[in-house]
């Protein structure tokens, strides 16, 4: 009985003995035990975590989902942590992390309270009671932010391998990357009352995205050593440029002071931009310490020399920060003969004066071309500075805009705009190969006159304005009327303004009064107003034009010279825009019966008449349809029609747009040939033309056919009559044309056969075949030429190469005799008659010129038959 209780003890000694084990296996080895621990001991931590899912096993990996953690004002928040160690470290006093993988971790700090500016700052004497390991730490998506300071910080990851024991952190690594940006540090802390450390820091930067630089990252590395009351920092940089910096600090957390010196030893602008070659170097040096939140620094440029794309330059400067006040003592920049100059102060008040001189532009910017010498000043208060320049310049040019001469002054203030003053003067514009005689600006008082002259027209503009709430809030408004917009011209009509129309500018609307021009017989009305309301995020806009009986002579300057149109235009029409996005209207044009005049012979013109049509387009939301039909006489007329589908017209994507219609045109009188080109009268002929067109804007496949039926023509100089002309084209997609041509010339006829292939990149490839028997190419008595061709032509970009024999059965050469005309002295120079830089065409022959029984030449006491052939 005895034995039997002794036995039962000693199962109820095991039971509770084993427990506790069976306790701390469930704790440590389930998921069970560790939301048990989780919730068990929450309430210890300080402020509140939630979190929406937790998985895994205490003595294992553990993931959680959706964490948030609120202390005070402090937040986090990721949206997951990932999360694995080994417990059994610890009872050797060990905490080792093998990995911690937090994604999107995001800190925010809370508002920056007030303190005792004078009180030193001290950092905490770390003791850590035990060794801490840790492994394979990465966060995604780092970001801190601070609401008052509008301060944001990202990193998009962060990996660290470092060993903490009690007096030492050991960095093995710690990695931080940004956008274009990445950062190595290794090295040791030792977390004493001063913090001193040595570390080793590598890191790289990318300045631009563009794939075509081939070096556009810049490599530093170095060390940052000591501790902080004295911390030196040497880093040597590496990449497009080359140089070295070195800096020491001292005091960093009270009144920190500095030197700091960085020498470029290497520097090509042109790895980074490919416009600007060169070879530059200098030294920059920066002195400075801060006091009460005080800074007072300097900062020298020395002198920076060297070359720019083959010019000499030069850059030097002494700046010094003095208490919230910028004194510029010296800015000098140098490029070939090019200066730039500026000194001043900038604080409560500003006083900078500044100066350009410059007899070749192209010095400071490669496509820039001419003479400018410019100076002015900035005064006033930072908040409402005074902006005053005078300039003068000659044969100024600038990517397709030339100016012969330009001289003026400029007045203002800044921002509230309340003084301004304009003076402004230009002769011989071109703008876009848009050309004006003269441009003249005067603005006074808000009080703004404009001039512009053309060799057609003379646009006078006046208009008197005012701002309102010069803070620049939201409320701020530009007003005022155009008192005068007219438009005189000695081709056309002239319009003028029917009365002053007011406009109003603000951040949130736009509008304007209907403008509206009237001429002798025609009117024009246009209208823009922005209907979006300060707390309205429906943006509106809308958009209205009239026009009565505008002249068609307006378009002339864009025709050729010798070509008048003679009409009017009619139109109306209205869009509206909601959102940027939605957009519907219509345009309705008409066209009364009009005429086009050319001369035929000095002092005659010819009517090419027409007898009107209408063209109209309409735009629902995102889809857009136009249709014209305009008649020329009872059997000639243009028809067309499109379609874009899925259009934004305020984004529009040429490559993207799809596109949908066709055309046809007959034209029974081709007469208007003869004012295109003038070598030619008597033309005669039928044009058709029919095609479809698909695919998008940037590139449209075409399918049609053009053609011209019984026609003739004179060439007067050449004394020629050809007739029966007849030319088929046609086009199956975008890739090629095919053409064939037939002529009749004298006796004889021609073939003409060809193919170009529609590849802008490979020059437009073009074979062209030329079969002809006694074909005429000249009658007139010092020539009379008779040919039968049997030619191969190919043009590709700028090459031509011709293959084949030529046959002259019949030529009679009669030339005049010259030998006895006046000639130029050697010594005259004729004037005006320089010829641009033209691309140059390259020609390649393989022809066989044979010469026939009937071949004659009489000329310089020459009479005979010519014979035999010639290898071209």
């Amino acid at each position: 009985m005895k034995r039997l209780w002794q036995k039962r003890i000693v199962r109820i000694l095991g039971l509770i003995l084993l427990l506790p084990i069976v306790f701390s296996l469930w704790l440590m080895g389930t998921e069970s035990g560790l939301r048990f621990i989780y919730y068990s001991s929450i309430h210890l931590v300080p402020g509140t975590i939630t979190l929406d899912r937790l998985e895994g096993h205490l003595a294992g990996s553990i993931t959680a989902h959706k964490i948030q953690y609120k202390y005070n004002d402090i937040e986090v928040n990721a949206d997951k942590l990932t999360f694995h160690w080994l417990p059994a470290a610890l009872f050797t006093n060990h905490l080792i992390i093998n990995d911690l993988h937090a994604q999107s971790l995001k800190i925010k700090l809370p508002v920056t309270e007030k303190s005792d500016r004078n009180q030193p700052v001290i950092l905490p004497r770390t003791l850590l009671p035990m060794r801490i390991t840790l492994k394979d730490i990465v966060i995604d998506d780092f970001k801190v932010s601070q609401p008052d300071q509008e301060f944001e910080f990202k990193l998009k990851k962060v990996q660290l391998d470092a060993g903490l024991v009690p007096n030492q952190i050991n960095i093995k690594s710690l990695a931080l990357k940004m956008p274009h940006f990445e950062l190595v540090l290794k090295g040791k802390i030792y977390p004493d009352k001063n913090y001193k450390h040595k570390l080793n820091l590598n890191w790289q930067a990318s300045l631009t995205e563009n794939e075509n630089i081939a070096e556009k990252n810049i490599l530093g590395t170095g060390l940052i050593e000591g501790d902080l009351t004295a911390l030196k920092i040497n880093q040597q940089v590496s990449g497009f440029a080359q140089l070295a910096f070195q800096a020491d600090v001292h005091n960093l957390l009270q009144q920190r002071s500095w030197h700091a010196e960085a020498n470029i030893l290497d520097f090509n602008p042109a790895k980074l931009w490919p416009d600007w070659p060169g070879q530059l170097k200098g030294k920059l040096t920066s002195d400075g310490q801060t006091k009460n939140d005080q800074l007072n620094a300097n900062i020298n440029i020395t002198n920076i020399t060297g070359t720019l794309r083959d010019y000499p330059i030069s850059l030097s400067s002494r700046l010094n920060w003095i208490n919230s006040s910028l004194d510029i003592k010296l800015f000098e920049a140098r490029s070939g003969k090019t200066q730039l100059s500026a000194n001043g102060q900038i604080s409560s008040s500003m006083n900078v004066n500044w100066n350009l001189t410059s007899n070749n532009l192209s010095e400071l910017y490669p496509q820039a071309q001419g003479q400018l010498h410019a100076k002015g000043t900035l005064t006033g208060e930072p908040s409402t500075p005074e902006f005053n320049t005078t300039f003068d310049g000659k044969a100024l040019s600038l990517s397709g805009y030339k100016i012969n001469t330009v001289k003026g002054s400029v007045a203002l203030e800044l921002f509230s705009w309340e003084k301004i003053k304009i003076q402004f003067s230009a002769k011989a514009l071109n703008l876009n190969e848009y050309e004006l005689k003269s441009v003249d600006i005067h603005s006074k008082n808000h009080t703004t006159q404009i001039t512009a002259r053309s060799e057609f027209l003379t646009a006078r503009f006046v208009v008197k304005d005012k701002f309102n709430s010069p803070d620049l809030s939201s409320t701020s408004s530009w007003q005022g009327r155009i008192e005068k917009a007219d438009f005189i011209s000695t081709r056309f009509n002239s319009w003028k303004l029917e009365s002053p129309s007011f406009f109003s500018f603000n951040k949130n609307n736009f509008f304007i009064d209907p403008l509206c021009w009237n001429s002798t017989n025609g009117s024009l009305c246009a209208a823009l107003e922005n209907n979006t309301k300060a707390d309205d995020k429906n943006k509106s806009w809308l958009a209205r034009l009239n026009i009565n009986n505008l002249p068609l002579m307006a378009v002339s300057p864009w025709l050729p010279p010798d070509l008048k149109l003679e009409g009017l235009i009619n139109a109306k029409s209205e869009i509206q825009f909601h959102n940027h996005e939605e957009a519907q209207g219509y345009a309705h044009i008409t066209l009364p019966p009009g005429k086009l005049s050319y001369p035929i012979i000095e002092g005659e013109r010819h009517h090419w008449e027409y007898r009107g049509g209408k063209i109209d387009i309409t735009l629902h939301n995102s889809h857009l349809a136009a249709t014209s039909d305009i008649a020329i006489s009872d059997k000639e007329h243009f028809k067309g029609q499109l379609t874009l589908e899925n259009i934004n017209i305020l984004s529009l994507d040429s490559h993207a747009q799809q596109i949908q219609g066709n055309a046809e045109l007959n034209i029974n009188d081709v007469s208007l040939l003869e004012a295109i080109i003038p070598e030619i009268n008597n033309v005669r002929g039928e044009i058709g033309l029919k095609f479809a067109v698909l695919g998008t804007l940037a590139e449209p496949r075409f399918n049609g056919n053009a053609h011209l039926n019984n026609g003739e023509l004179r060439i007067p100089r050449l004394g020629l009559n050809i007739k029966q002309i007849n030319l088929k084209s046609q086009s199956n997609g975008l890739d090629k044309i095919d053409y064939q041509l037939t002529a009749r010339s004298g006796d004889g006829q021609i073939l003409v056969q060809g193919q170009t292939k529609l590849e802008q990149q490979t020059g437009w490839p073009t074979s062209i075949t030329m079969k002809g028997e006694n074909f005429e190419i000249s009658h007139i008595p010092v020539s009379q030429l008779v040919v039968s061709p049997d030619l191969k032509i190919k043009i590709q970009k700028n090459n031509i190469n011709i293959s084949g024999n030529v046959h002259i059965p019949y030529a009679k050469l009669q030339p005049k005799d010259v030998t006895t005309a006046a000639r130029v002295s050697d010594d005259v120079v004729i004037v005006g008659n320089e010829q641009g830089i033209k691309e140059k065409w390259l020609m390649t022959t393989k022809v066989r010129l044979t010469l026939g029984e009937r071949v004659n030449l009489f000329a310089f006491g020459f009479d005979g038959r010519l014979g035999g052939n010639l290898l071209l």
